[in-house]
C-alpha cells in the first residue's frame, strides 16, 4: 500500500471528471492526471488496472464512449485527510437506437492522491449501468449539480429547462458553488409558480436549492 501523497489537495480539481466523461471530452482527464498515475477500479466485471495516464483514460472512453445522452446528477469533492473523495452519478441513454433507448445511472466512488503533476494515484469502485425506475410519478426527485455554473453563465436558462422536464409535483435538487445563486435562483423558482425551500450551505462553499414544481 502506497502512502498518500503530500501533494497540495487545492491542485487537481476532480470534479472536473464527472463533467468530462458527461461530455465525452476524455482529453480532459489529461489535465488532472499524472502522465504516470496508478490506477485501480473494481467494476461489476473485476478488476480494471492502469500504469499511465494513456491507459486509464482508455477505461474511460471503455465505460463512457458509447450510448446517447448522458448527464450529470450528482458530482462531489471532499478531503480524506491526506487524500481526496470523489462521488459522482450519472444518467445515460442506452440501447441499440434513440428511439428505444432506456435511462440507465452509474456511479462511481474514488479516492486520490496529488502530486505536482496533478492526480498519482486514483483508485475507484463502479455501480456499473443500472437501469434507472421510472422516477414520473408525482412525488419523484431529481438532481442537478451545477457546478460552479452561475447566474452569468447560463444557470438560470438550466435550471428552467430541467424543472420544465419533471412531472409537476416532482421535486428538483440544484447543487451549486456560484454566491450570486442564493439571491437569483429563489427569485426565478418563485416568479415562475414553484416552491423553494431555503438554502442549505454544503461542504465547500456549495448550495443548495430544493424547489417543488408546481405549474
Amino acid at each position: 500500500m502506497h502512502a498518500p501523497s503530500s501533494g497540495e489537495l487545492t491542485a487537481p480539481q476532480l470534479t472536473v471528471i464527472a463533467g468530462a466523461i458527461a461530455r465525452r471530452e476524455f482529453a480532459r482527464l489529461a489535465e488532472v492526471f499524472d502522465p504516470k498515475i496508478e490506477f485501480r477500479a473494481l467494476t461489476p466485471d473485476g478488476l480494471r488496472e492502469a500504469s499511465d495516464a494513456e491507459g486509464a483514460i482508455a477505461w474511460f472512453v471503455e465505460w463512457f464512449g458509447r450510448g446517447f445522452a448522458q448527464e450529470v446528477v450528482l458530482n462531489e469533492q471532499f478531503p480524506i485527510g491526506g487524500r481526496i473523495g470523489l462521488r459522482y452519478r450519472l444518467r445515460r441513454q442506452l440501447g441499440r437506437t434513440l428511439e428505444t433507448a432506456e435511462s440507465y445511472l452509474i456511479e462511481q466512488h474514488g479516492f486520490a492522491d496529488a502530486g505536482p503533476l496533478g492526480i498519482e494515484r486514483l483508485s475507484l469502485v463502479c455501480s456499473g449501468n443500472t437501469l434507472e425506475r421510472a422516477a414520473a410519478s408525482a412525488g419523484g426527485m431529481h438532481e442537478f449539480d451545477a457546478g460552479d455554473m452561475g447566474c452569468g453563465d447560463g444557470l438560470p436558462q438550466e435550471f428552467m429547462r430541467r424543472i420544465r422536464a419533471i412531472p409537476i409535483g416532482d421535486v428538483l435538487h440544484v447543487i451549486t458553488s456560484d454566491p450570486s445563486a442564493r439571491q437569483d435562483l429563489p427569485s426565478l423558482a418563485r416568479m415562475n409558480g414553484h416552491a423553494i425551500e431555503p438554502p442549505q450551505e454544503l461542504e465547500g462553499g456549495r448550495t443548495l436549492f430544493v424547489i417543488e414544481r408546481r405549474k
